[in-house]
């Protein structure tokens, strides 16, 4: 069996993991949905593009930040969290999830998180602009993949709202998902552009 991390973690940690990741989704669709509405106050815009852009890399780095981690040979922190700590087999999550989408791969995103954002360091390239609702839209597969795969006592008391077990099904996943923040677009409706950037 190869080592996930999955041998040290309680149930009661993957919980309150669980119930972190709906934080993270939470405040990345919730980003989404206010450019999309649109925000004026400048102010107010690098305040929400900053967190949306480190809420990003978050849930990149969990479902997908495992392999960025082996070509750098670093190895997960005891206290990191990944997806893969809810799986007994290392492939059981990588083979379910599917490749990194090509808009949250290191040089479309997580570089400039780093460069533009957490980190000073003398500018290189700017991002032109950060599409939120695009970055959902790429993590929404892994989302839903990933809850429904997991058992039932990992699963957060902040997603238990959100989730149903469908009665009539012969599907033994832990349910499907019923109510769930969508960070769809609905740009082409306002006319609004979803790529939005520091000035």
């Amino acid at each position: 069996m190869a080592d996930t991390g999955w041998e040290s973690k309680t149930a009661e940690d993957l919980r309150g993991a669980s119930d972190r990741l709906f934080y993270e989704w939470q405040m990345l669709t919730g980003i989404a949905e206010a450019f999309e509405e649109g925000v004026d106050d400048q102010l107010t815009r690098k305040l929400l593009i900053e967190a949306g852009a480190i809420h990003s890399r978050n849930l990149v780095d969990f479902f997908y930040g495992e392999e960025q981690r082996e070509r750098k040979k670093r190895r997960v922190r005891q206290d990191d969290m990944v997806a893969e700590h809810f799986f007994q087999e290392k492939g059981d999550w990588r083979e379910a999830r599917g490749e990194l989408p090509s808009a949250l791969e290191y040089d479309e995103l997580v570089f400039y998180v780093d460069k533009q954002i957490v980190h000073l360091v003398y500018p290189q390239r700017e991002r032109k602009g950060w599409d939120f609702t695009g970055i959902g839209n790429a993590l929404q597969p892994a989302l839903e993949t990933f809850l429904g795969m997991i058992d039932e006592e990992q699963v957060g008391d902040r997603w238990k709202g959100l989730l149903e077990r469908p009665e009539d099904s012969l599907d033994p996943g832990w349910g499907r998902l019923r109510n769930l923040i969508e960070a769809k677009g609905q740009s082409q409706k306002s006319g609004r552009s979803r790529n939005v950037q520091i000035d």
